[in-house]
């Protein structure tokens, strides 16, 4: 798996693990060393699919360099 996306947040709040402020961050990005991609239009995306009739495409995915950051915002577009 290259990464997990979703088209809100991927945590729930409050959260259920006693002690661990973002579960679901802390064991995909530090446990399974997977990016994570937070409030995409996954929606267009799939309405744009079905117009196409096509289901397979490239997903290119373009951030910003943010001097000591940890995230940033991205530029991604679909290639179908």
């Amino acid at each position: 798996m290259a990464f997990v996306g979703s088209d809100v947040g991927l945590e729930v709040t409050p959260t259920l693990v006693e002690g661990v402020a973002l579960p679901t961050h802390t064991l995909v990005i530090t446990a399974l060393g997977i990016n994570i991609l937070d409030n995409h239009d996954f929606e267009r995306l799939s309405e744009t699919a079905a117009r196409l009739g096509r289901w397979e495409f490239m997903l290119t995915i373009n951030p910003f360099p943010v001097a000591g950051g940890t995230g940033s915002p991205l530029n991604t577009i679909a290639t179908f």
